[in-house]
């Protein structure tokens, strides 16, 4: 009978132990559960945020309120649309709990003069990026294949964003367009995607970006700043 007393005891602790275990890992998936539930929602019910119209054009307001989600600095982007002829203007950026995305998208067509004097610039562009013992220049792209114009890259894919200018010398047009997750079906910019849509699935931190350099092999990545840049 002792014996018997002492297995029911031991079964009943063992059921106790399992219980606790069992009630810490349903725990945990309830935690989970709400934690994975917040993140969406805020991803979700964060508002987009639309600027329209040239008059409404302001390259240091992107680079100020979005800061470092943007995973660039617009260097792409002309500062002012003095002198850029005749111009349009949309942007729709959202913020979600780890990043932005959206686009922004600047269309100028100019007086020969004008346009060659932005290619030029286009052309020039690159960031210098610093870990403090070393330094790497990063240029700009030129892509003649991807896009129905030749386009000039600073990101092509790193971390899922794309900024690039196209060039269209026939019409002294340019097409200035930068992209956070891409949608292939998006009508404000679809028709200045890649030509094959497939290359989108290719997105990730070994893709280009001219704003970003690893010193140690792919485990870390340092951004350009612009301020530091300055200094130099």
């Amino acid at each position: 009978m002792e014996v018997n007393t002492r297995k029911k005891k031991d079964l009943k602790v063992l059921g106790i132990i399992g219980l606790v275990i069992l009630g810490y890992f349903f725990l945990r998936l309830i935690l989970m559960y709400f934690v994975v539930g917040g993140v969406l929602a805020i991803d979700l019910l964060a508002p987009t945020k639309s600027k329209n119209g040239t008059e409404n054009y302001d390259k240091a307001f992107f680079e100020e309120q979005y800061g470092g989600d943007l995973g660039s600095t617009l260097m792409i982007f002309p500062d002012s649309l003095e002198g850029k002829g005749e111009t349009s203007f949309s942007s729709s950026l959202k913020t979600g709990f780890f990043d932005t995305d959206g686009y922004i998208l600047l269309e100028c067509t100019m007086e020969e003069a004008e346009f060659q004097k932005e290619v030029q610039r286009l052309s020039s562009l690159k960031a210098t990026i610093t870990d403090g013992k070393t330094s790497v220049t990063n240029d700009v792209l030129y892509d003649e294949t991807s896009y129905r114009y030749p386009a000039y890259v600073t990101c092509d894919g790193f971390d899922s964003t794309y900024e690039y200018a196209l060039i269209d010398e026939e019409s002294h047009r340019i097409i200035y367009l930068y992209i956070s997750y891409p949608n292939v079906t998006n009508l404000h910019y679809a028709k200045y995607l890649k030509k094959n849509p497939l290359a989108y699935t290719k997105d990730g931190l070994d893709s280009y970006s001219m704003y970003y350099h690893t010193f140690d092999g792919g485990q870390s990545y340092i951004g350009y700043q612009e301020d530091v840049a300055a200094a130099d």
